[in-house]
Parts: C-alpha cells; sequence; structure tokens
C-alpha cells in the first residue's frame, strides 16, 4: 500500500517525524480489510495543527473502495487514534455491505445448480455443474431427486460426511445410491 504522510504547520521536526511514524504503527490495522497485493491501494494522511486545534485527515482508496475521514481534537495523538477508528468503522461497514450482498445473490441462485459452465474438449461438449455441498440425509435427497428432473442427486451425507449419489435406474422404478 503507498502510503504518503503529510505534516503543516508543525514547528519542531522530531515532533513531525515522530507523528509520522506513529501513523505508520496504525496502518497495519487496515490491512484486514484492504488486501493491497490484489488491489493498487494508496492512502494519504495529513495532520496539521491550527492554533490549539490539532486536525487529521485520511483518504484511502483500494479499487472500488474509497472511505476518507477528518478529526480535530486537541491532542495530535488522539487525533490520530480517532482518525484509525473512523476509518477501520467505514471500511468494515462498506466490506460488510459488500459480503452480504454476495452472500444474497448466491442464495437466490437455485440449490441444485450454482453455475454451469460449457466447454469443448475433442469435439465433446462437457458440461460442469457446481453443486451446493449442503450436508442432507438420504431421504432429503431422495425428495430432491422427486423434485426435480434429474436422473441424479449429488450430496454430502449427513451422517457420514461423504460424497453419495442417489440416482434413478433406467430400467425400472427404482432408486440406487452410490457411496464411496
Amino acid at each position: 500500500m503507498k502510503t504518503d504522510i503529510i505534516t503543516k504547520n508543525i514547528s519542531d521536526r522530531k515532533k513531525s517525524e515522530h507523528l509520522k511514524r506513529y501513523a505508520m504503527k496504525k496502518m497495519p490495522k487496515l490491512k484486514r480489510y484492504i488486501d493491497p497485493e490484489r488491489k493498487p491501494s494508496e492512502a494519504k494522511i495529513i495532520l496539521f495543527a491550527e492554533k490549539l486545534r490539532n486536525n487529521a485527515e485520511m483518504t484511502i482508496s483500494s479499487g472500488s473502495l474509497k472511505a476518507s475521514a477528518s478529526v480535530e481534537t486537541n491532542e495530535m495523538h488522539s487525533a490520530i487514534d480517532k482518525l484509525f477508528d473512523t476509518i477501520i468503522k467505514q471500511l468494515r461497514r462498506r466490506t460488510d455491505k459488500q459480503v452480504t450482498l454476495r452472500r444474497r445473490n448466491v442464495s437466490k441462485i437455485p440449490y441444485a445448480v450454482r453455475t454451469q459452465r460449457s466447454e469443448m474438449k475433442n469435439n465433446l461438449r462437457v458440461d460442469h455443474q457446481y453443486l451446493n455441498s449442503k450436508p442432507m440425509s438420504v431421504m432429503e435427497a431422495l425428495l430432491q431427486l422427486d423434485a426435480s428432473e434429474e436422473n441424479f442427486v449429488a450430496f454430502k451425507n449427513r451422517e457420514t460426511l461423504e460424497m453419495n449419489v442417489v440416482y434413478k435406474k433406467a430400467d425400472s422404478k427404482k432408486v440406487g445410491l452410490l457411496t464411496p
């Protein structure tokens, strides 16, 4: 993550460097919400003093995730602490929102087929179906087989936690169960 820290109106150079180091110590807290390897990200922190007020401002951008905050206090260390608390609260809210939206979209897809993909291999069409691996009993799998138009249902057995297949036999109205 590219981080720029700018200090303004802070007369003592040692104090300015100390505040920059203090702000850099707080930066690892943000890595939980921002993945710098996957998305290019940058943070800009501005620390400045005006008369008796100490201000801290921060803007973060990482892909589609953006956040900014400004804090004003009497002491610069507490301004930096409050600034990071505010930014973390914003980032947590935005990332939680993205996660819940993804979960909602996944749950709207029918149970049996999550995604389908077709590809051609050696002049043969291969259809891939990714199934939900929710554990269920054999009776639930039989009900799922009756409800669907498919000839089989693959499922994770609740009792053994192994993958099983319930299928309709072609020659009769009987049903078969495959276990590993």
